[in-house]
């Protein structure tokens, strides 16, 4: 369920008894195996739970959804939930929230849920260090499982150790920034994260893909600060990417316009600004690189934009 930026239901919370008795039916069917809910405010807690609990979930997608919640309230019944969700993807929920519906607080108000078959892990949110301890103990629980993680805030390579997560293979890394100076620092906390994958502790991930939204001038070039381009070039192909198949480079820039929206065409750049980024990755035999940029205008900012999609 998606709703659009400004719904007055469940946006403002007020959802009519009966409205939320047929969701709430829908979201607890047994044959369900995919729930995604975007875009909500105020969701009952207990809806999540519920959910797994009730069916054969294989997908669960929360974005930009907060959940409400009684402090006094205690599910009923606290037996741990074994899921058979093999894909995670969370969004712009709170950290907080989302233990909690997972049974992961002391005291627990809701039960246990292990993830036994969890596989494809997406964790997009901005966190301070104490809040990536407890989501880094989170995704190791998946240590043997877990193939491709997609996640957002990085730059914590004292806390974030990938050698642990002995099945990944794919690594998504989300890079957001402000402008110009902002991308400088997202580059910089990249390629500091990725300097402590050595030959000494090698990494077996197969793909590597870095998407990065940013909100810059026209006249902006993507190679700017070479020198974190071939610091990252350094680190693919000295570090410990010794089973390094597939490089992406994603970047989408967004301007600010008075028009109705417009989204530009994925382009795949190989002129000389794909051999200037990484010019050891795109000459590597064994190593498929791809530079891919999109432009789009839009009356609103670059976080209102994916707060509604």
């Amino acid at each position: 369920m998606h709703a659009p930026r400004g719904s007055p239901a469940f946006v403002s919370g007020k959802v009519d008894d009966q409205t939320m008795v047929s969701f709430r039916s829908l979201c607890t069917k047994p044959s369900l195996q995919s729930l995604r809910l975007s875009n909500l405010n105020f969701l009952d807690e207990t809806l999540i739970t519920e959910a797994i609990r009730a069916n054969n979930l294989l997908e669960l997608s929360l974005n930009n959804v907060a959940l409400g919640w009684d402090d006094n309230r205690v599910d009923s019944n606290l037996a741990p939930i074994i899921s058979q969700i093999e894909k995670l993807d969370i969004r712009s929920v709170s950290s907080r929230e989302l233990f909690r519906i997972f049974g992961r607080t002391n005291p627990t108000a809701h039960p246990f849920v292990g993830f036994p078959r969890l596989r494809s892990l997406v964790f997009s949110a901005k966190c301070g260090e104490f809040e990536m301890q407890r989501i880094w103990s989170f995704i190791l629980e998946f240590r043997e499982t877990l193939e491709t993680l997609e996640i957002e805030d990085v730059y914590w390579p004292e806390i974030i150790d990938l050698q642990q997560l002995t099945a990944l293979r794919n690594l998504k890394i989300l890079a957001q920034a402000d402008g110009e100076s902002d991308l400088f620092l997202e580059k910089a906390g990249i390629c500091y994260f990725l300097s402590a994958v050595t030959p000494s502790s090698p990494l077996r991930i197969q793909s590597l893909t870095i998407d990065f939204s940013t909100e810059i001038s026209l006249d902006s070039n993507i190679d700017s600060d070479i020198h974190y381009w071939l610091e990252l070039d350094m680190y693919l192909m000295m570090g410990g990417f010794v089973e390094l198949r597939r490089v992406e480079l994603n970047f989408q820039f967004f301007h600010c316009c008075s028009a109705s929206q417009t989204l530009g065409d994925w382009k795949s750049e190989t002129g000389v600004a794909h051999k200037r980024l990484l010019p050891m990755v795109s000459r590597h035999p064994s190593i498929e690189f791809r530079l891919n940029t999109r432009t789009i205008c839009t009356p609103h900012s670059m976080w209102a934009y994916f707060s509604s999609h």
